[in-house]
């Protein structure tokens, strides 16, 4: 299942200089990101970043934020339906790893040290009473 946001952008003469007061550029942005139940909207207060495709093969991103969308609406209402919120500050999968692999070589460095320390010690001849 396809779902699609595109945006229609009159270009102004101080970001797009060649552009005429006639141009609209369209740009799509495919993915399932505002996913919601029916009858809720989706509400999102941090940036959320749509990478988005222009019709001549060139891609782009869009930085969104304070975002609020409803795509069905069962009543007349102007307001909008109970809100999904999204998902924020989701831990990304690196990070539990990085900490994996850290504690590890930490462990690691700890166990060498403690024979390389025995080893020297039985090497002198200590002897413990």
């Amino acid at each position: 299942m396809w779902h699609s946001v595109v945006a229609k952008i009159t270009p102004d003469k101080k970001n797009f200089p060649n552009a005429s007061s006639s141009d609209v550029i369209v740009a799509d942005h495919r993915k399932d990101d505002f996913s919601t139940p029916v009858t809720m909207s989706y509400r999102c207060k941090q940036n959320e970043y749509l990478d988005v495709e222009f019709p001549n093969n060139s891609t782009g991103r869009f930085i969104v934020s304070n975002l609020q969308v409803q795509a069905f609406r069962d009543t007349e209402s102007a307001n909008f339906d109970t809100a999904k919120e999204c998902e924020a500050g989701e831990t990304p999968g690196v990070v539990p790893i990085a900490v994996g692999c850290s504690l590890a070589a930490l462990i690691i460095i700890v166990l060498i040290g403690y024979l390389w320390g025995r080893r020297r010690s039985q090497a002198r001849g200590y002897l413990s009473m």
